[in-house]
């Protein structure tokens, strides 16, 4: 595990980060929110509709609504030698990052056809060609020939974070539709917090629908704030000295709208949308 800090300072221990953590929360009151980024759920979610998320955009939007500390999960895959440069540049952003290597395993083809997200691909094609596809991977299942999946879930380590900051804040953001955080949702609530979670419409699991105080969909924030997805491939530069102003501008219009949506206006959190 890495926590890549603003300074893009490397900390390979993730229990020297809890310490920090919990040395953080000693005498601290308590913030308005904080947001939890499951990069993977949420990047899966926007390539489904072919799009991207605009990071700089998401990060100056919460900040807007006052959540400043932004945690930002995502896997090292060490085959990609564009990752470092990536991590960095969220890190420059805003977001304080954390990282761990990804982690290869052997699947069989027809098994990785039976994941959620390729069944809906599947599902978008003919049945001549799905039934066709379905044939081969059990004739390669058959000759033993096997694919290797990449893995690196921070459900771990985003419940281990939040229970440690508890104390710290108010209202957890989280964004993804990951069913394993169901669990994480009902500890919290049990310490008095509201949780609103943020996901695709399709992509969030029935189990965080019902522990949630509220759910968002990236559909509906994407309404309000639309500069907030990108084309796939597609790049924008706010940083130019001409760009931002408009952003800011942007994000003006927007705030009110995003912090009621979320629960952070004077009104409290409310039912799920």
């Amino acid at each position: 595990m890495q926590n890549i800090n603003k300074n893009n300072t490397l900390n390979p221990s993730y229990f020297k980060m809890a310490d920090k953590i919990e040395q953080k929360n000693m005498g601290k009151s308590e913030d308005k929110a904080i947001a939890f980024i499951d990069y993977a759920n949420m990047k899966a979610w926007a390539r489904d509709k072919r799009l991207s998320v605009d990071m700089e955009v998401l990060i100056e939007m919460l900040n807007s609504v006052g959540i400043k500390e932004v945690r930002f999960y995502y896997g090292k895959d060490e085959k990609n030698s564009k990752i470092d440069s990536f991590f960095f540049k969220m890190s420059k952003l805003g977001y304080v990052v954390i990282t761990k290597s990804v982690q290869y395993f052997k699947i069989a083809l027809s098994e990785l056809l039976e994941k959620e997200a390729n069944i809906r691909w599947l599902n978008s094609i003919s049945q001549l060609v799905r039934e066709g596809l379905k044939t081969e991977a059990k004739l390669l299942d058959e000759k033993g020939i096997e694919l290797f999946a990449p893995k690196a879930n921070f459900d771990v380590e985003i419940s281990v974070d939040a229970l440690m900051m508890k104390d710290m804040y108010k209202n957890f953001i989280l964004f993804s539709g990951d069913g394993d955080f169901a669990h994480l949702i009902k500890a919290l609530k049990q310490n008095f917090k509201k949780v609103i979670v943020v996901s695709g419409r399709k992509s969030l699991s029935g189990r965080l629908f019902e522990e949630a105080d509220k759910f968002v969909t990236m559909e509906k924030i994407a309404s309000i704030t639309p500069e907030i997805l990108l084309n796939q491939n597609q790049e924008r530069r706010w940083s130019d000295i001409n760009a931002k102003p408009a952003l800011r501008q942007v994000l003006k219009k927007c705030s009110p709208s995003i912090a009621s949506l979320l629960g952070l206006s004077s009104g409290g959190v409310d039912k799920k949308l």
